[in-house]
């Protein structure tokens, strides 16, 4: 493929994975979710759509989330993920090339 092959696929903006950590928090204060985000971004899961592709164990094993609280966590971020997919998040699509040609 060439460059040329992307200029109209438009490019999805995630929210960032503190989005989800902040929603739960606000709802289940006693799991503390916000104190995982720098576990999470050191280990690259950055935006929401990120952690839908990683094993519930690693969340257990490497960022250290108890294992009654990655469901809530991984349900989060794949709702925030769709949202965003299917265009009803706050952060939807970044213009492609051949859109800012038009405006």
């Amino acid at each position: 493929m060439t460059d040329g092959d992307f200029d109209d696929t438009p490019l999805l903006a995630y929210p960032p994975i503190s989005q989800v950590l902040r929603g739960l928090h606000a709802v289940m204060p006693l799991l503390n979710y916000p104190q995982y985000e720098g576990a999470l971004v050191s280990n690259g899961i950055i935006y929401v759509n990120s952690a839908a592709h990683i094993d519930r164990s690693f969340f257990v094993d490497v960022i250290r989330m108890p294992e009654g609280a990655v469901g809530d966590f991984l349900e989060h971020a794949a709702t925030l993920t769709h949202r965003v997919q299917k265009g009803k998040g706050k952060m939807n699509t970044i213009i492609t090339k051949k859109e800012e040609e038009n405006y």
